[in-house]
């Protein structure tokens, strides 16, 4: 392909029309590429187990160093980072503790505002026969604003006795 004589040489277009027949012998037209990392793979299923493997196909994490809200006087306007699509690579106007965001607040139960930490949890709460009530009362319920918590107290404490009475 390249030789010593300047005449015999191949110009740019050649190498390159040389080197896309090459890949499209050692590639397929339909093999797919990881966004990441740039990884070419022939079949979909090697390219889902890659991103499975590596983790790729997962949203980065958001920068958590604060950026400086006022551009500094030596810093050009014109950041590279920035894409067609827009301000793709700004900061973040406000920032988040990813922690709290991370951790679900857990779902009370509408009558006796008990805290549960699944949908398993809570359905078997309430398909237990625990406050099984009609549709008007729990939207009755959920609509006041306030909750008597001494009273919701006191019955948790006569249904915790009646269900002792029943098994004993």
């Amino acid at each position: 392909m390249l030789s010593s004589e300047r005449g015999v040489r191949p110009n740019a277009t050649q190498v390159k029309d040389q080197l896309t027949a090459i890949g499209l012998q050692l590639f397929q037209p339909n093999s797919v590429e990881c966004r990441a990392c740039q990884q070419s793979f022939s079949e979909r299923r090697a390219l889902r187990k890659h991103l499975k493997k590596t983790g790729h196909n997962r949203k980065q994490p958001l920068n958590p160093e604060p950026v400086n809200s006022e551009p500094a006087a030596s810093e050009p306007k014109s950041e590279p980072g920035l894409t067609i699509r827009g301000f793709a690579d700004a900061p973040a106007k406000y920032y988040y503790d990813d922690k709290e965001l991370d951790t679900p607040d857990p779902s009370p139960c509408i009558v006796c505002n008990r805290r549960f930490n699944t949908k398993r949890q809570f359905f078997a709460h309430l398909g237990g026969g625990h406050h099984y009530r009609g549709l008007k009362y729990v939207l009755k319920r959920k609509a006041s604003k306030e909750v008597n918590m001494d009273k919701a107290e006191e019955r948790l404490t006569k249904w915790i006795r009646k269900d002792m009475i029943r098994h004993d």
